[in-house]
């Protein structure tokens, strides 16, 4: 069981050996004003002081640097904890009958956002269905959406609402992709008590897991949710560097936000922008087709629109987090990138990259650019018979999350989970044992980037992802209860 140890005002703790700090010797750490006052390598074991509730006997257990979740959507997650989720579910069947039971506690006409399925790991074939979902729900409009965000499944009534401008809008199936259901939202927004609920539950979940600060994706409903949050609580669970998405960009400049804007809770780092789609979707861009379809993915944006607007970013001071699954995705960043100028001490981001080549690899290391990766893919889907061998090339496959040859680069690498699942213990080991011999990485390696990687890439390795002096007291360690 992880315990966290978050923001503590003063606190001893005894007894402990410490990450990546002469392991098998016992310290002793001192904690002032909520950072690490002071680290005393200890000649014996300290006898425990049971009284005394400012001191905390480890008794020989690891402490561990807080965990850094790089890449979430920590709101979205939020919501789906609090409504309908089809995480589990083993077929259509299954998901139908989660949705005949939700829409019983829901009022007639209000729209009913579920998240969270995954048809690959069904044990049944089949497709979830509009027919069927407007058999379910003739009069509540329902928005399925796929694990990965990028695909999803629509009601009549639904479509109804979604404008005729909206692409990648199939009205005849009810599947929608890409924008249509990463932003399904704008449509059928959650109430403010609805968003306050979901930011609890997620900083709960948050504490479960030993997570001490993420990295979010935000529009301005969730901006002002953290903003109510860290307003109303003068001892926040969670710290936050937020992104907001590309269609805010304009504003967010308006306003004259840079990186770095906030405090030590919350900071404004910059914009996060879409190249291509997912795997699970078959819009990640890739350079051949997938197994058994026609197609070879989806470039979000024509080069030069794409041009724009990570120059507007960079221009204006602000991180860019740029999501590229594929090769040919990817290719079309670094292809930018190369020809321009742009500010390398904003250490812009490339997220996923689960399918990147080794010239890629090198590519972004001379351009300074981080790789923001996510290990729990590896855990989800990269095993035999799993999603990445069944709709992958033998080549890609074989190539997938190669967290081994981006360390051995010495590209920056940060580790995330995106939600899917939400879990950093999970995704370390999944690194760890890769299925594909030679892009695993160590224990100390994955710890590393899923601390001291994830704060470089946010700029805060000043301050936290390690144990020292001078650092925020943010840790965790494992015990038995």
């Amino acid at each position: 069981m992880l315990k966290r140890i978050f923001n503590p005002w003063n606190l001893i703790i005894n007894n402990c050996r410490i990450f990546g700090r002469n392991e098998r010797k016992l310290f002793q750490v001192e904690i002032v004003n909520n950072k690490i006052e002071k680290i005393r390598l200890l000649r014996k074991p300290l006898a425990k002081k049971i009284t005394n509730n400012n001191i905390l006997d480890l008794a020989g257990s690891m402490l561990y640097p807080g965990f850094n979740d790089s890449h979430t959507h920590f709101m979205w997650m939020g919501l789906k904890l609090i409504s309908l989720n089809f995480e589990g579910t083993v077929s259509a069947e299954d998901v139908y009958s989660r949705l005949k039971e939700y829409i019983k506690k829901v009022p007639p006409g209000s729209a009913i956002i579920g998240e969270g399925y995954d048809e690959t790991k069904w044990k049944a074939e089949g497709n979830i269905l509009k027919s069927e979902l407007d058999k379910i729900s003739p009069k509540n409009p329902v928005v399925l959406r796929r694990v990965c965000g990028h695909k999803g499944i629509a009601n009549t009534e639904a479509l109804k609402r979604i404008p005729s401008t909206w692409k990648i809008v199939n009205r005849d199936s009810g599947e929608l992709f890409e924008d249509a259901v990463l932003y399904i939202r704008k449509l059928f927004p959650p109430t403010e008590d609805e968003l306050d609920s979901g930011l609890k539950e997620a900083i709960k979940l948050a504490k479960k897991e030993g997570v001490t600060s993420i990295t979010d994706v935000v529009n301005k409903d969730y901006f002002k949710t953290y903003q109510r949050y860290f307003a109303k609580n003068k001892n926040p669970e969670i710290r936050v560097s937020l992104y907001f998405t590309y269609e805010n960009i304009n504003e967010v400049i308006s306003t004259g936000l840079e990186a770095g804007f906030g405090n030590e809770y919350m900071k404004v780092r910059g914009i996060k922008l879409f190249t291509d789609g997912s795997i699970g979707a078959y819009t990640a861009a890739i350079n051949q087709n997938f197994l058994g379809k026609k197609t070879n993915g989806v470039l979000i944006f024509q080069t030069p629109k794409l041009k724009e607007l990570i120059l507007k970013a960079d221009r204006n001071n602000l991180q860019l987090m740029i999501h590229a699954i594929g090769d040919r995705a990817i290719d079309q960043v670094l292809s930018i990138f190369k020809s321009i100028d742009f500010n390398r001490e904003l250490r812009h981001r490339l997220e996923h990259i689960e399918l990147i080549s080794d010239r890629q690899i090198i590519e972004m290391k001379k351009l300074d650019l981080i790789a923001s990766m996510q290990p729990n893919f590896v855990g989800e889907w990269s095993h035999p018979d799993e999603m990445y061998s069944q709709r992958l090339p033998l080549e890609y496959f074989m190539r997938n999350n190669n967290f081994a040859k981006v360390i051995k680069a010495g590209l920056p690498l940060a580790l995330g989970s995106d939600c899917m699942p939400f879990g950093p213990w999970y995704g370390i080991e999944s690194a760890v044992n890769h299925p594909i011999i030679g892009s695993e990485i160590s224990f100390r390696q994955a710890v590393k980037a899923y601390t001291e990687g994830s704060a470089f890439a946010e700029h805060e390795e000043k301050n936290k992802g390690k144990i020292k002096e001078g650092y925020l007291a943010d840790l965790i360690y494992k015990c038995d209860s």
